[in-house]
């Protein structure tokens, strides 16, 4: 009988030799592929900060920094999930920021922390130099699309989204986007700052109140006071004018009924914490009387002049007639001046300080359109510009007045109620107050009406018309080809570009 044959110590260590090169030759391959899958969470999350970092320098002049990932959400509108990294946002200034994806343990000991800034990743991969590809989000701010009244900077676009410098100054349209309601009245804070800097410009039959307002503000409140002595111990007695409503503004105008003596106004701020609003006190008063002013009612002909002897249709990115519209959307610049003047809306102009804060971040303002009491509101600063500027102007806040014309109608027709009303089948008019499309449309509008006017400016310009021209030209870049003809970003894009915007993050899409 023989004995079972076993393996010899040499084939024993041959066959050990050859799975040690296998595995020499395959388990990096392996290892390789698994960390290229975690590293690509990176890859997407740093571009996806990127992108919206662009956006934001893009409208705001600025990058920001987080610390976290709840940081970055709040900050950026971004829902940033990491299961192999942790992420936070360093070192931002005007110029750039630095974006960083740290491994979190036990991956840190095979991942690398991987690092992005406004050019794109850093050494990504191993042992290359900066990189802006598409995984860094190569679509940067304009494949989120473009167009809010919330301001925008004067930055160019390069082919690859990347956001260039630039020297017009930030701007904003200062439409209303939506407002709150109270109802309970508010608690008074006294530490709670109160707006600053009343100022006012008579119009006429209107006065119009600008100030400085609180940057940790959701909203003020403007009283109507008679014009007492005080200090002589007279009686002073105010009023609440906008009512129940938590006004986003910093501007606001009112047509008092006049006895022969001056009129005063206040201003409150107003903050909504755990569920119940605060108030400030009142901030100190300014006072005046309505009064023509010739220089304004000739710019603001010349500019509806304009805008009629030259009338164009829009392009289809504004909803053109349809034959069930309660009532018909625009068509052309003529459908905006008569809208204007048959619902006799009041053009007034008002100065207003550059700075003009809420939390909605207005900086520049040309102007905007209140809902409320239904008028429009032109910086002052801007008055003795040319009137093609100001018609452009006007038609960004024109196609406001008119889809809350619409949403009025509507409202009128069904009798439904302002907050929560679902439109009948056949109703194609806007379904709330105000809405991205709504914002996109309007500088959509306005920018059509700068391209095709401005080349007839011949007359020279002022520092401040100079300022107005450039900001206007960024705006058509960023709005219109070179065709004259609107970008067409995808809804998607619009809604990111919005949910960016603080003032707009919570707009309806339509």
């Amino acid at each position: 009988m023989k004995k079972p044959k076993g393996f010899t110590l040499i084939e024993i260590v041959v066959t050990m030799v050859i799975i040690a090169a296998v595995a020499v030759l395959v388990i990096p391959k392996m290892i390789g592929q698994v960390r290229k899958a975690q590293e690509a969470e990176a890859v997407q999350n740093l571009g996806s900060i990127r992108s919206a970092e662009l956006l934001l320098h893009h409208f705001f002049g600025r990058f920001v920094e987080a610390a976290d990932e709840a940081s970055i959400g709040s900050a950026l509108g971004l829902l940033v999930n990491g299961n192999f990294f942790k992420y936070h946002i360093a070192d931002a200034t005007e110029e750039n920021f630095l974006a960083v994806a740290t491994p979190v343990e036990p991956w840190d000991n095979w991942l690398e922390e991987i690092r992005i800034d406004k050019n794109g990743f850093i050494g990504y991969p191993s042992g290359e130099g900066e990189k802006s590809g598409s995984s860094a989000g190569s679509g940067g701010a304009s494949s989120s699309g473009s167009g809010s009244s919330g301001g925008y900077s004067s930055g160019r676009r390069g082919s690859d989204g990347s956001v260039g410098g630039g020297g017009g100054g930030r701007v904003s349209y200062g439409t209303v986007t939506a407002y709150y309601t109270i109802t309970e009245k508010p608690i008074t804070d006294a530490t709670f700052a109160a707006p600053t800097e009343l100022q006012l410009t008579p119009n006429d039959g209107w006065i119009v109140l600008n100030f400085k307002g609180n940057t940790n503000a959701d909203g003020y409140q403007i009283l109507r006071c008679n014009n007492v002595d005080i200090q002589a111990g007279e009686v002073e007695v105010c009023t609440v004018i906008t009512g129940n409503t938590v006004w986003q503004s910093p501007t606001w105008a009112d047509n008092p009924v006049i006895d022969g003596s001056d009129v005063c106004y206040r201003a409150q701020s107003l903050k909504q914490v755990d569920g119940r609003w605060i108030v400030s006190e009142e901030s100190g008063r300014v006072c005046g009387r309505p009064a023509p002013n010739a220089d304004y009612e000739a710019k603001t002909e010349a500019a509806i002049e304009t805008l009629l002897s030259n009338t164009q249709s829009f392009s289809s990115v504004i909803e053109p007639p349809a034959a069930n519209a309660v009532p018909r959307t625009p068509g052309t610049w003529e459908d905006v001046v008569r809208s204007l003047t048959g619902n006799n809306i009041p053009i007034l102009f008002a100065k207003m300080h550059d700075v003009q804060i809420t939390n909605l971040r207005s900086e520049i303002s040309l102007g905007g359109y209140n809902p409320l009491n239904k008028t429009i509101v032109i910086n002052d600063k801007y008055a003795n510009a040319p009137k093609e500027m100001i018609a452009a102007i006007l038609v960004h806040e024109g196609l406001h007045q008119m889809w809350g014309k619409d949403w009025d109608d509507g409202a009128k027709l069904y009798g439904r109620p302002p907050d929560n009303w679902t439109p009948p089948a056949d109703f194609v008019a806007p379904r709330s107050r105000n809405s991205r499309k709504q914002e996109y449309n309007s500088f959509v509008g306005g920018s059509q009406v700068w391209a095709a006017l401005k080349s007839r400016i011949a007359e020279p310009l002022n520092s401040n018309a100079i300022q107005l021209r450039d900001m206007l030209n960024d705006q058509q870049a960023d709005f219109l080809d070179t065709q004259g003809n609107p970008h067409l970003f995808s809804e998607a894009g619009v809604t990111q570009f919005f949910s960016m915007m603080t003032g707009y993050k919570n707009l309806p899409d339509y």
